[in-house]
């Protein structure tokens, strides 16, 4: 009898040329600059446990969660043209000394915490 394959690790990097899609746990990203004027630049869903560390990233939408996911956002920049922030359906989005520009967006129970109390914000 074998033993099982090993299962692969999460991706760990992201250029920033294509938009990062997350539906896993333990994903750590550092230092990426993106800029993808007409795309979600990350889109966290499914359960996804996402941690961007010195993020730069200009976007039409800049981070999206939903489907139960979480993103820690530490430091960096996020520049979204419609949304920079969106949580819907259950998503998290903590924002930890961040440069958050654009409006941010909840919707179906998704929560975004560390904002300043000041600026846009879609419901």
């Amino acid at each position: 009898m074998s033993a099982a394959p090993p299962v692969p690790a999460p991706a760990t990097t992201w250029d920033g040329k294509l938009p990062f899609t997350c539906s896993t746990q333990g994903v750590k990203i550092g230092g990426v600059v993106s800029n993808l004027p007409s795309s979600i630049a990350v889109d966290a869903r499914d359960n996804c446990e996402l941690e961007l560390d010195g993020a730069n990233i200009e976007a039409k939408v800049g981070i999206r969660a939903s489907g139960n996911a979480h993103v820690t956002i530490i430091g960096g920049s996020i520049h979204g043209a419609t949304n920079a922030l969106s949580a819907e359906d259950n998503g998290t989005i903590d924002v930890k000394g961040a440069t958050i520009v654009g409006p941010t967006r909840t919707t179906a129970n998704g929560q975004i915490h560390g904002l300043p109390a000041h600026g846009p914000h879609r419901p």
